[in-house]
């Protein structure tokens, strides 16, 4: 049996994620969501072709490729992007979507921004990924020009970034006049339950590094919005085409012996998981638009 493959290799691997995980769960104070992703590397996930990384859009699609696929074309489409404008992807992955989206439209620029050095390797070796400009830096400090895209999209990024609101600051001085931003995210509908619930939310807010200061629901992030001068163009709640088809998506996927095999225990029992946590949340695409009056001060 080939080393690399060898259920030795896999149980040092597995010790090794397992330090690193119970690792994040003590650093939440000082989310680094670079940390998770290098644990996840490319074979902790559930795609069959892809390296999607979310919980996709299945209103259509049977298969979680295709829904991760339509997650993305709803943000791009809601957020109304066209040919020959420049936009940002926002915490960009492995790409798959910032390559989609080259490939749907003629984009002046299409940038894909990322702080997990190790999915970038991956994202710049990818064939398809050509047409993409992909950058190493943080949503918090972001390494582009005041006023230098017409859109920044967020596709399930957002939630993982240290400081949300930083992150909207810098949307802002990015974003030409009339500039969208538009996020893909999932936030909690009620807050006051139980201190059994709190801490199991507390455990899943480490294991994927979401700061506390990001987990409120969705109102208190529009009134966030708003007060950096944005104008709400839309808010969709799609919780319905997206939680309980990924359940029981992830729910079978993780029985095939394969997927199993390569996946790190502790994700294969939370991805099997009954999800109980997202039945207190919603999943939904917020657009926003910089106000044509706004001017980003040099």
């Amino acid at each position: 049996m080939n080393q690399a493959t060898s259920p030795s290799s896999h149980t040092w691997r597995h010790f090794k994620e397992t330090l690193r995980f119970l690792g994040l769960a003590l650093r939440l104070r000082h989310s680094r969501a670079d940390l998770v992703y290098d644990v996840l590397g490319t074979h902790n996930n559930l795609a069959e072709k892809s390296l999607f990384l979310n919980l996709g859009y299945w209103a259509e699609a049977e298969a979680y490729d295709e829904a991760c696929a339509a997650l993305a074309q709803l943000l791009a489409a809601e957020a109304g992007v066209r040919d020959r404008t420049a936009v940002l992807d926002a915490g960009c992955g492995f790409g798959d979507a910032s390559i989609l989206w080259s490939q749907t439209y003629a984009l002046s620029s299409l940038k894909a921004l990322n702080i997990t050095k190790s999915q970038l390797d991956v994202a710049e070796r990818r064939e398809t990924a050509k047409d993409v400009d992909f950058v190493l830096g943080s949503a918090m400090a972001m390494p582009f020009l005041n006023e230098e895209f017409d859109t920044v999209l967020a596709l399930e990024s957002s939630f993982h970034f240290p400081d949300r609101l930083q992150f909207f600051k810098e949307a802002m001085r990015v974003l030409k006049p009339g500039g969208v931003l538009a996020l893909a995210d999932f936030f909690p509908k009620d807050q006051k339950t139980s201190w059994t619930i709190r801490f199991k939310e507390w455990i899943g807010r480490g294991m994927w590094q979401i700061p506390k200061a990001n987990w409120m629901d969705v109102s208190k992030v529009q009134a966030q919005l708003r007060e950096l001068g944005f104008e709400e163009i839309a808010l969709r709640d799609i919780s319905s085409q997206v939680f309980k088809p990924f359940k029981k998506f992830a729910q079978k996927r993780i029985q095939d012996p394969i997927v199993a095999e390569r996946l790190h225990p502790l994700l294969a029992k939370a991805w099997g998981a009954e999800h109980k946590g997202l039945e207190r949340s919603q999943y939904v695409i917020l657009v926003v638009r910089k106000s044509l009056d706004l001017k980003t001060k040099d």
